[in-house]
C-alpha cells in the first residue's frame, strides 16, 4: 500500500519520513499525453471522486436549500456518519497502515510512530481533565491543522493532474496553486473569528477560544486569495498559448470543491460541520490514489495476472481499510469509559487527537511536490506506456 511498483513498501516509506523536507523536481513528460492516460479510471469517475461529489452535495445543501444547519447535523447525523464510515475512516487507515504494519518501521521512526501518539494521548487525557481550558485549545489546534492538511492535499492533486497531463508546473505555477488552496482555507478559519455564530467542536459548544482577528485581516487574505486565483487563470491561458491546450479541467475540480465548501458561508454551516463534510471528500480522494497505487503495484508484481485477478486482489484491500477505520473511530473511544469522563468530552478530545495524529503522519508521507507525488505520476504514466523524457 502506498508503495510504487518495483520498490518495497519500506523503501518508499523511509525517505519520506526520514527526510520530510526533501523536495524532488518531477520529470518533464511528453507534451501530448495519449488518450486516457490523464485519468485514473475515466473522466466522469475521476471527476466525481476527486471533488465532483462534494460539489454536488454543496449545491444540494446550499444552492437548492435542501438542508439547514440542523439537517446537516454533527458527527451523529445519519448520512454524514455513513459517508464518514465509507470514505473518511478508511482513508485514516490507509495513511497509518504503511507505518504500523511492520515492526521495523515503528522501530526506525519512533517519534512518528510512538512518541507523537503518546504525546497526543497525554494531551487528550489532560484535556478531558481540564475541559474548560485545555480541551478547547486542543480542539482549536486540531481544526486549524486538519484544515491546512486538506489544503495540502488539494494543492497536491491539482499539481499531480497537471503533471499527468504533460505539464511540468513551474515554481510560480505551483506557488499560485498552493496559495489559492491555503489562502482559501485561511480565509475560512479567520472568518470564524469575526462571526457572531458560536464556535463548536462536536458536542463541545461555545467554548472554542477566538483569536483577536479583525475583519481587515480577512479582507487582506481575501485579496491575496483573489490574486492567486488570477495567477491560476493567467497560467492556464499561458499554457494554451505555449502548448496549444488548456490545463485539464480535472486538475481544478479538487480546488473548486474546497473553495465552495470553505470560502463562502457554505449555507451557514459552522466550520466544524464543513470540516466533517469535506473530510469525506478528502478521504474519497485519498482512497482513489491509494487504490490506484495498489493496483499498479499488484500489476507490476504479477504481470501475468488478468484484469479480473487484479480486481480480485483489490477486493480485499478496501474492506480491510474499512474495518480498521471503523475500529479506530468507533471502538477505541470505548476504552476511555473506565476513566469515568463525561461522554460529551471524550468525543471531541479523541477526535482532535486523532485528527492531529493523522495530519502529522500523512504530512510526512505525502507532500504536494514530494518524491511520492512524482512517483505516483511516473507510476501511472508508465503503466499506460507513457515514457518520460530523459
Amino acid at each position: 500500500m502506498l508503495a510504487t511498483a518495483g520498490a518495497s513498501p519500506v523503501q518508499t516509506l523511509e525517505p519520506s519520513l526520514a527526510q520530510p523536507s526533501v523536495i524532488e523536481t518531477p520529470p518533464e513528460f511528453a507534451e501530448t499525453p495519449p488518450k486516457g492516460a490523464l485519468f485514473f479510471v475515466s473522466p466522469w469517475i475521476d471527476g466525481l471522486l476527486m471533488g465532483g461529489l462534494g460539489l454536488l452535495v454543496w449545491i444540494a445543501l446550499t444552492v437548492v436549500g435542501a438542508g439547514t444547519y440542523q439537517a446537516v447535523g454533527m458527527a451523529g447525523s445519519g448520512w454524514l456518519l455513513a459517508a464518514a464510515i465509507l470514505f473518511d475512516f478508511p482513508h485514516f487507515a490507509a495513511v497509518s497502515w504503511p507505518l504500523y504494519s511492520h515492526v521495523e518501521r515503528v522501530k526506525r521512526f519512533p517519534i512518528t510512530a510512538l512518541i507523537w501518539p503518546l504525546a497526543l494521548l497525554a494531551a487528550m487525557l489532560i484535556a478531558v481533565r481540564y475541559p474548560d481550558t485545555v480541551l478547547p485549545c486542543l480542539c482549536k489546534a486540531a481544526m486549524a491543522w486538519i484544515a491546512f492538511h486538506f489544503a495540502a492535499q488539494t494543492a497536491g492533486l491539482t499539481l499531480l493532474y497537471l503533471r499527468r497531463a504533460g505539464f511540468n508546473p513551474s515554481r510560480a505555477e505551483g506557488l499560485c496553486v498552493n496559495a489559492a488552496s491555503y489562502l482559501g482555507m485561511l480565509y475560512a478559519l479567520l472568518s470564524t473569528e469575526t462571526r457572531e455564530r458560536p464556535l463548536s467542536f462536536g458536542s463541545l459548544q461555545e467554548a472554542i477560544p477566538r483569536f483577536p482577528v479583525t475583519e481587515d485581516v480577512g479582507l487582506l487574505v481575501a485579496l491575496l486569495f483573489g490574486c492567486a486565483l488570477t495567477g491560476i487563470v493567467a497560467y492556464g491561458l499561458l499554457a494554451k498559448v505555449r502548448c496549444g491546450r488548456w490545463w485539464p479541467p480535472i486538475a481544478l475540480v479538487p480546488l473548486a470543491a474546497q473553495v465552495l465548501w470553505f470560502v463562502p458561508e457554505a449555507g451557514g454551516y459552522d466550520l466544524f460541520t464543513r470540516l466533517l463534510c469535506f473530510g469525506c471528500v478528502h478521504g474519497l480522494q485519498y482512497l482513489t490514489l491509494a487504490v490506484a497505487v495498489e493496483a499498479a503495484e499488484v500489476r507490476a508484481q504479477h504481470p501475468e495476472w488478468s484484469r479480473g485477478q487484479v480486481l480480485s486482489n483489490l477486493a480485499i484491500f478496501y474492506p480491510i481499510l474499512l474495518g480498521l477505520g471503523a475500529a479506530v473511530f468507533l471502538a477505541l473511544p470505548w476504552l476511555l469509559h473506565p476513566l469515568r469522563v463525561a461522554a460529551h468530552l471524550v468525543g471531541p478530545a479523541f477526535l482532535a487527537a486523532l485528527w492531529m495524529h493523522h495530519a502529522f503522519v500523512d504530512g510526512g508521507l505525502n507532500k504536494p511536490r514530494s518524491p511520492q507525488a512524482a512517483q505516483l505520476a511516473e507510476l501511472t504514466l508508465a503503466r499506460e506506456g507513457w515514457e518520460a523524457r530523459p
